[in-house]
């Protein structure tokens, strides 16, 4: 089995442990936001399964992408590339956090970040809606992040840097890529496409625009493989869409896969691995599914 995306205590994950994972996965990448620190972690952790180094590059007002170093070890150098991406998006969530009139920024991020991640900068773009929700009295748990209602704090966030801008340029993880010898993949295309209709028009016909326009705008950069993403009730009641209409939904990842002669990933984006179980049943059946059109580098 291959599971290519999950993410640890060194971004916005909780997974401490990995031999759940080796215990199921041939193959897996732990894909932290603007990270690889885990993989050196748990590189001695694998016993028979490969690891793969990798990350998820999150930038403000950007697609998410994964991008892999199937030849490479933990390298330094990487993550001094990425370090520049999680300070810069720290810097515009700290000019946010002023905007919005808030004062006590150490005390602040200390509340606001998990308390058992290891990289305190790794998941920023959250930082401004997670303060935002302990300043108007919204539980959030210690650090479990309750999408729903970071959502609505989230406006305020997007809005700022929709404005003001990121000085991290959204093509930084092809850079990334390419001079690391690194594979580039768009993560979770039908997720995004969903995140990008908005709450009161999320319904199969505006998915479908969102995604073919985002997957020809990934082809026209240069992308060459997506990720094949895996779907839970959870996202499901979240996004108010049956799993039948995300099946004729993927139907245009597999047409596009076709056109474009795109590879294929596959993951579970576990941040968790209470249900590693449903993720796994998953992903043995689809890695079947798209064995034709699987990266060669696994």
């Amino acid at each position: 089995m291959i599971d290519l995306h999950m993410h640890t205590v060194f971004s916005d994950g909780q997974i401490t442990d990995i031999s759940t994972v080796v215990n199921h996965c041939e193959v897996f990448s732990i894909t932290d936001h603007n990270s690889i620190q885990a993989c050196k972690c748990y590189a001695d952790k694998t016993q028979d399964s490969k690891l793969i180094v990798g990350c998820e590059v999150t930038v403000d007002r950007a697609p998410d992408y994964l991008v892999y170093f199937p030849k490479m070890d933990y390298s330094d150098k990487i993550e001094e590339a990425l370090e520049k991406i999680r300070l810069s998006e720290e810097e515009v969530i700290k000019a946010c956090y002023y905007k919005l009139g808030y004062t006590d920024w150490e005390n602040d991020i200390k509340r606001a970040f998990p308390q058992n991640q290891k990289v305190n900068n790794a998941r920023t773009r959250d930082l401004a809606a997670i303060i935002h929700l302990y300043k108007n009295g919204i539980a959030y748990d210690d650090g479990k992040f309750d999408f729903s209602d970071l959502k609505v704090a989230r406006k305020e966030r997007w809005a700022f840097a929709e404005n003001e801008g990121n000085p991290i340029p959204e093509d930084y993880a092809f850079e990334i890529a390419k001079k690391f010898n690194g594979v580039i993949v768009l993560a979770h295309p039908i997720h995004t496409a969903i995140k990008r209709c908005h709450k009161d028009d999320t319904n199969k016909s505006t998915v479908l625009q969102k995604l073919l326009a985002l997957i020809d705008s990934f082809y026209d950069m240069g992308g060459m493989t997506v990720e094949w993403e895996f779907f839970s009730e959870e996202h499901l009641d979240r996004y108010g869409l049956s799993m039948d209409e995300i099946t004729e939904i993927r139907k245009i990842v597999t047409d596009k896969a076709n056109n474009y002669d795109f590879s294929l990933t596959i993951g579970s984006d576990s941040h968790t691995l209470l249900n590693y179980d449903k993720a796994v049943e998953w992903l043995s059946e689809n890695c079947e599914i798209i064995k034709d059109k699987m990266v060669n580098w696994i």
